[in-house]
């Protein structure tokens, strides 16, 4: 029996849900993962010889602090740090402290590398043991972070130049551009000279101020005027402003006849 081939169409409409889901959930559950991560860890340092960590842990704990805090004493602190980073990514409060915090305990993690070298590598800064590995992959848990505190403050993690990737929104600024276009588009039309006027190019403005006296055929509407008073629109009548006028009004018009 032969197989029935794939619609392209089918499997782009597909492609279009899943990348719109994971831009809508992506930081949700970056934020839940780096939280289960943290606490499961941080609860296994209460519970001497549970966290296959706790050797290397507690002996950087032990050498930062110059011999004064013992093993006993720092495991329990360090999974109450995790601990709390772990709760409050999970539930995705007090994001503006957890972050910070999270960003010392992950500084932390590193000094293996350099205080314990015959411990974290294999060759020293290229081949590194299982132990260096662990520890290197905590770039990963760095970025994971970084993606959450770039949405801290209700931002996008994707805003930026639209892009040919399917699905990416565009960005919020460029949205709210062609919108303001559309308005000033319809604004102008309520007095069709004054539309034709600033989409003539700029050769036909200057002859048509010289012919009408910057007023005979311009007037514009009130409501016309209060996006382009007509003496300004005279002034520059022939200059880059209203050049650039022009140009984002064609630009609305492409926009509107392309669906966008």
């Amino acid at each position: 029996m032969a197989r029935t081939p794939l619609d392209p169409a089918q499997l782009d409409a597909f492609e279009r849900r899943a990348v719109r889901w994971m831009q809508a959930h992506c930081v949700l559950v970056m934020r839940i993962a780096l939280g289960v991560v943290y606490l499961w860890f941080g609860v296994l340092k209460f519970f001497a010889g549970a966290s296959p960590a706790e050797h290397i842990a507690g002996e950087t704990m032990y050498a930062i602090t110059f011999h004064a805090v013992p093993t006993s004493v720092s495991m329990p602190m360090l999974g109450a740090m995790e601990s709390i980073i772990g709760i409050g990514l999970a539930l995705g409060i007090y994001l503006r402290i957890i972050l910070p915090l999270m960003a010392v305990q992950m500084s932390g993690t590193f000094l293996p590398l350099v205080l314990f070298p015959h411990e974290s590598w294999t060759t020293i800064g290229t081949t590194p043991t299982l132990l260096g590995q662990y520890i290197i992959k905590n770039l990963v848990l760095i970025s994971g972070g970084i993606l959450i505190g770039a949405t801290m403050r209700g931002t996008q993690p994707f805003d930026g130049e639209r892009s040919t990737t399917v699905g990416e929104p565009r960005r919020p600024a460029l949205r709210r551009e062609v919108s303001g276009l559309v308005r000033v588009r319809r604004v102008l039309t309520a007095r069709p000279t004054a539309l034709n006027f600033l989409a003539a190019p700029a050769a036909a403005r200057t002859a048509r101020l010289s012919a009408t006296g910057g007023s005979a055929d311009l007037q514009m509407s009130p409501s016309a005027s209060a996006v382009l008073p007509l003496p300004v629109a005279a002034r520059v009548a022939s200059t880059g402003p209203v050049e650039a006028l022009r140009k984002r009004l064609q630009r609305s018009r492409s926009t509107n006849t392309n669906g966008v």
